[in-house]
């Protein structure tokens, strides 16, 4: 499984003076680790603003869960699970998988959906 990162022009430094120099910059693994490791912690961080005081209720696997599911789809569109919140909010599991289940996320990646809200399920 591979990783992305949007790399828009408010990332790019103005140090470069050739296009090659900033084509070696941006295939830099030690870049992408920067960034996939950044990307990580926002996705955590939008997690947990989204359960709120419930996120130190959960357990490390359901956090790891989150994390995963904003990582994929950002925190804006996390945000608009209301059903599943309401249900985490609840202690409700299963009933939040079954809402992570019936989104437009997990028609667009059924395998993913399935396995993670398995493991949300399971905690």
């Amino acid at each position: 499984m591979g990783h992305g990162h949007l790399v828009d022009d408010t990332l790019i430094p103005d140090r470069f003076e050739t296009i090659g120099e900033l084509l070696d910059w941006l295939s830099d693994e030690k870049q992408h680790l920067l960034w996939f490791v950044d990307d990580i912690a926002e996705a955590a961080a939008d997690a947990e603003k989204y359960v709120g005081d419930a996120w130190k209720c959960l357990s490390d696997a359901r956090q790891r869960v989150l994390a995963e599911l904003a990582y994929q789809i950002g925190y804006p569109r996390l945000a608009k699970f209301r059903r599943m919140l309401v249900a985490i909010k609840n202690n409700d599991f299963d009933l939040a998988a079954k809402e992570g289940l019936a989104s437009r996320w997990a028609a667009q990646t059924p395998q993913r959906a399935r396995d993670l809200m398995g493991q949300f399920r399971k905690g």
